[in-house]
């Protein structure tokens, strides 16, 4: 391996979401050159091609690929279901898929469908994968475990909430003009 173990993870199976690019990668990264099997999944066929090359260059073991999307319906089970296949069973789950609205602009007549959407995939698809692991994870030889990833954005004000607040003082300011 290209870099020191500073964790044994030898004898354990993850799954990271998310993996195609980002942290997720990142993780899937560090857990494979740390001895870990790897289970790697997103959207993007050629990104997951790409981390599962570096993973390999850096002397970790060439990492299961799973393409397609944990809101796709079936998805989740198919992914959990692939990796039982090769591997018998996994430790390790890294809910680390998500994203947010393109446009969360309060005057956008897709917002709720928008709002829906960040929310199956923040929310939702994390519960539906920790739920489906959980009868793998209480097999676990290592100890089953879950981590789950989220982003600062969860705790700062961002772009709809500023929008919200623009909305309304526009609003307000077409009132007091009249």
């Amino acid at each position: 391996m290209s870099c020191t173990r500073k964790y044994d993870l030898s004898n354990r199976v993850a799954i990271v979401t998310g993996s195609s690019s980002g942290i997720g990668a990142e993780i899937a990264y560090t857990f494979a050159v740390n001895g870990a099997q790897v289970v790697i999944t997103g959207r993007n066929a050629g990104n997951l091609g790409k981390v599962a090359k570096r993973i390999e260059a850096a002397g970790g073991s060439a990492p299961l690929q799973v393409i397609g999307s944990l809101t796709d319906e079936g998805f989740p089970a198919q992914l959990i279901k692939a990796t039982v296949d090769k591997f018998g069973g996994f430790d390790i789950l890294v809910n680390c898929a998500g994203g947010a609205s393109p446009n969360g602009a309060i005057d956008n007549p897709n917002l709720l469908a928008e709002y829906d959407n960040v929310m199956n995939l923040n929310v939702r698809t994390v519960v539906e994968m920790t739920v489906l692991a959980i009868p793998y994870l209480e097999k676990s030889k290592v100890g089953g475990n879950v981590l789950n990833i989220s982003s600062i954005a969860g705790m700062k004000a961002v772009r709809a909430f500023w929008s919200l607040q623009t909305f309304l003082a526009k609003s307000n300011y077409k009132y007091l003009k009249t």
